[in-house]
């Protein structure tokens, strides 16, 4: 199973899409990161696996990663920026 920074760089287009107002007309300024230390509580690793919700509940995701972060993006410039 690969890390969600594994997985991000293997899908620049999800990377890009994240960025809000990516290949949009009127999209933010690109930003830089800004890098702090950890704090008590962060996630330093995540391995996130449905396959046991898939295999109980019958889970199955509705939105593909692109969907939902165009759902996730317009709900954030409509709210937050």
């Amino acid at each position: 199973m690969l890390d969600g920074r594994r997985r991000a760089r293997s899908r620049p287009h999800v990377v890009r899409r994240a960025r809000p107002g990516a290949g949009r007309s009127g999209a933010l300024p690109a930003q830089k990161p800004i890098y702090r230390d950890f704090r008590a509580g962060d996630v330093r690793h995540s391995l996130a696996d449905i396959s046991k919700a898939q295999q109980l509940l019958g889970f199955a995701p509705t939105h593909s990663i692109r969907a939902g972060l165009d759902l996730a993006m317009d709900w954030y410039r409509r709210n937050v920026v």
